[in-house]
């Protein structure tokens, strides 16, 4: 175990602070209309000058008609249709820092990319405590019909080390099922290894991990196949994401895929093994309540 020195630097991950960007698109009304810095400086490119965005409507629907192509909203797979209605607005994300809070950022923002430039598309060695282990889902979304991909195990580190330095933000570890199978990874589990390190989506993810090994065992319960493959058929997507779903080891993130170029849907889908409609139905509210609760009290994530 690597145990913390003075000397060691220490990093947090800023692009996903939440308290640094606010925008009034539509889209984020889902998170209090907070954004993270990746989104804002990285993806969309849109701070200070803003985005275009197209705001999309039918005017058949409006009154109540059904759409001769059975296509419940509008949008621009529409075109060309008479009905269809489209209005350009502009969005300008707000910075909600102080003038000190914000030079602090930008600090730490260059600190951290100089910083990340040594690691990124490289393999490091890390070491860390599991938080969780979840499915690797991925929600196909087709013309006609949407199924749901396992893709493997995504193991969450609330902490760690990369290398010599402390890392204070979560990351991740990418495991294929046969190695999952092999470690029978668990939460509080002490993991130390090798593993090559990407930023996707402003995200600290490890994968193709060698020489990964338990540096001792948590005593929690490793997750298996068998025990999510059911919630995979009957489990649905939640309409909203609540952190409670986050903290319960039955709600998992699916990365949306949408090769029909449907509108309006997320990035992302929080999906409930369960097969709860909602969180307000959810009986196991009370334990998720708990975890959350200890999670606050482990430390930062």
């Amino acid at each position: 175990m690597i145990q913390w020195m003075p000397d060691m630097a220490e990093y947090r991950n800023p692009y996903k602070r939440q308290e640094v960007f606010r925008c009034l698109h539509a889209d984020h009304r889902r998170f209090a209309h907070a954004v993270s810095p990746w989104h804002v400086l990285k993806e969309r490119a849109c701070y200070p000058e803003g985005c275009l965005s197209t705001r999309f409507r039918c005017a058949r629907l409006q009154k109540g008609g059904r759409c001769h192509r059975r296509f419940r909203r509008a949008g621009p797979r529409c075109e060309p249709c008479p009905y269809l209605r489209d209005e350009k607005v502009m969005y300008r994300p707000q910075v909600i820092l102080s003038q000190d809070g914000w030079r602090d950022f930008q600090r730490e923002l260059e600190r951290f990319r100089f910083w990340l430039r040594g690691l990124e598309g490289r393999t490091i060695s890390f070491y860390g405590r599991v938080g969780a282990v979840k499915p690797c889902l991925e929600h196909i979304y087709e013309s006609r019909h949407s199924r749901i991909l396992f893709n493997g195990w995504i193991a969450t580190f609330p902490d760690g080390w990369f290398g010599t330095d402390r890392l204070l933000d979560r990351f991740y570890l990418y495991l294929p099922k046969g190695r999952q199978r092999r470690l029978l990874l668990a939460p509080g589990d002490e993991v130390e290894g090798a593993a090559l390190l990407d930023f996707p989506e402003g995200r600290l993810i490890l994968h193709h991990p060698v020489g990964l090994q338990v540096a001792r065992k948590g005593g929690g319960a490793a997750p298996v196949e068998s025990g999510i493959l059911p919630g995979l058929r009957f489990g649905r997507p939640f309409p909203v994401q609540e952190e409670r779903c986050f903290a319960c080891p039955r709600g998992v993130l699916a990365r949306v895929v949408n090769p029909a170029g449907l509108t309006g849907l997320p990035r992302r889908e929080l999906f409930c093994l369960e097969g709860y409609p909602s969180p307000r139905e959810c009986a196991l509210a009370d334990s998720s309540k708990i975890a959350l609760e200890r999670c606050r009290l482990d430390g930062p994530a």
